[in-house]
């Protein structure tokens, strides 16, 4: 389990609008 994708896929599911945002620029 990668600690990073924990996070982008936490932060996604927390932010809701900004989350999705970053995980786009970062994919």
């Amino acid at each position: 389990m990668s600690g990073t994708e924990t996070s982008t896929l936490e932060l996604m599911l927390d932010g809701d609008g900004v989350a999705p945002h970053r995980y786009q620029l970062k994919n």
